[in-house]
């Protein structure tokens, strides 16, 4: 259920107006989240190489997949922005990001801390809610994920999932 907007620790970050619901995994979560902001023809943008587990539960909800392509440091901003431009210019628009931010399945990437905000800017200007599949998030050597929430700010959709 609902946690009603309240406050919790996450790491060494303090954050209010929390919404929370429980999961049984970051998979199910990840379909969860889906099942609530997305509807049968929405598109999703995910990185060019994806979990493959994850992409199979996001055709099943027939939903639209667009690739955008990463780099040897993740999800590429540039390449971001480029396919957000690519659908306006088809008239569409994503509705939602699914990325995996550290760990990335299958390429073991981690994003770099600066991207989060780029990533964030170009999902507040493109209207488009971001779920962070971020299964590893505390089993990071040196301590809790850099970047992500913590370093974005308010005022965007985000569900964090792991």
């Amino acid at each position: 259920g609902s946690g009603g907007g309240g406050r919790g620790v996450v790491g060494d970050v303090v954050y209010d107006g929390w919404e929370v619901s429980i999961g049984g995994g970051s998979m199910s979560s990840v379909e969860l989240a889906l099942q609530l902001l997305m509807d049968p023809g929405d598109i999703l943008l995910v990185e060019e190489y994806s979990f493959t587990a994850a992409l199979d539960s996001f055709r099943s909800l027939d939903i639209t997949i667009v690739p955008v392509k990463l780099d040897d440091h993740g999800l590429s901003p540039s390449s971001l922005r480029e396919a957000c431009e690519e659908l306006k210019r088809q008239q569409l628009r994503p509705k939602a990001l699914y990325c995996v931010p550290v760990g990335q399945n299958p390429t073991g990437s981690r994003l770099p801390a600066q991207r989060y905000g780029e990533i964030y800017e170009i999902a507040r200007v493109y209207d488009f809610a971001i779920i962070e599949d971020d299964a590893y998030f505390f089993q990071q050597h040196g301590g809790a994920s850099e970047g992500g929430a913590s370093s974005v700010g308010s005022g965007g959709s985000r569900v964090g999932v792991g």
